[in-house]
């Protein structure tokens, strides 16, 4: 019997270790496609500034909440790092840090539009006058939405019903308008459930697999040195520490050197199909300021 348990122990720890094995592979995997996305920007930005807010446009369907994760885990890295070395990640950022701090800055802004567009088109909803009136705009707007929004549009209102249920058991909000979402949550499951959502937003999923397996495959910039040239290339010298150089940046959990505002641009990029695709705007391309100008502030998103 001993022999034959430590058999069975040998096999489960064989499988065990191929598990790990595999779950590191995987790691490994998901982390490059997240830096092809970061390398992308970066290219993008280098070449042509005017450039950048139509790029980010055009990646919209890519930024998702892997995506997202990824930033905040690299900054909580990085962070950790620079204090492991008994420095202040706030007041001596590294480069990288700096850079991650800038593009997730750039990605909420743009993701916020969408935000902002799906919670206008709710709150319009619910402010028809009538249960029928509003029931039947809701199954318009789900019929007409274009596949690249219809995921977000989804999750958006679905969190605002679940957070609405929870006051509304909590007696923090109006009665009235708690029926309403409760009858807004009701219908979007009627016009829009799981299996139909899943139909509608193939073609944008697709287009998500299909970019993801592209970035898999694609060079990160050929070597170490040569990628932080790049993302050097994103980062104006530093002023004097006794500067305030974040202004109205929004950064200052990054750092203290110069940045990046990246408020988003209105304007053409969009996937044919999304809410932006018709929308009109060029961008304003912006550079490192000459001169001795002390705390100078590049704005790539204005």
């Amino acid at each position: 019997e001993g022999a034959v348990e430590r058999r069975v122990l040998a096999k489960i720890n064989e499988y065990a270790v191929v598990c790990v094995e595999q779950m590191i592979e995987y790691m490994q995997f998901a982390e490059e496609q997240q830096l092809e996305k970061i390398r992308s920007i970066c290219e993008v930005a280098l070449d042509d500034m005017s450039k950048l807010p139509a790029a980010v446009k055009n990646m919209r369907p890519l930024l998702d909440q892997d995506f997202i994760a990824y930033l905040d885990y690299a900054i909580d890295k990085e962070r950790e790092g620079i204090r492991g070395r008994n420095l202040n990640p706030d007041l001596e950022p590294t480069e990288w840090l700096q850079i991650l701090g800038i593009i997730k800055n750039g990605v909420y802004a743009e993701l916020g539009k969408g935000l902002k567009e799906d919670i206008k088109t709710i709150m319009y909803v619910l402010r028809m006058p009538d249960e029928a009136t509003q029931r039947d705009l809701l199954e318009v707007i789900v019929d007409k939405m274009p596949t690249w929004d219809v995921r977000q549009f989804y999750h958006v209102a679905t969190n605002i019903v679940d957070n609405f249920a929870l006051r509304e058991q909590a007696g923090q909000v109006d009665i009235e308008l708690a029926k309403k979402v409760r009858q807004f949550g009701e219908d979007l499951q009627r016009f829009l459930p799981k299996s139909k959502l899943d139909v509608v937003a193939a073609a944008a999923d697709q287009v998500r697999g299909k970019q993801a397996d592209s970035d898999a495959t694609s060079s990160l910039a050929g070597t170490d040195e040569g990628y932080q040239a790049l993302l050097k290339g994103l980062t104006p010298q530093p002023a004097s520490k006794e500067e305030d150089f974040l202004g109205n940046s929004g950064l200052s959990s990054v750092g203290d050197d110069e940045t990046m505002d990246m408020a988003p641009e209105s304007g053409a990029g969009a996937p044919p199909g999304s809410r932006d695709h018709a929308s009109g705007g060029g961008g304003r391309r912006s550079g490192r300021q000459e001169g001795d100008s002390k705390s100078k502030r590049l704005d790539l998103w204005a």
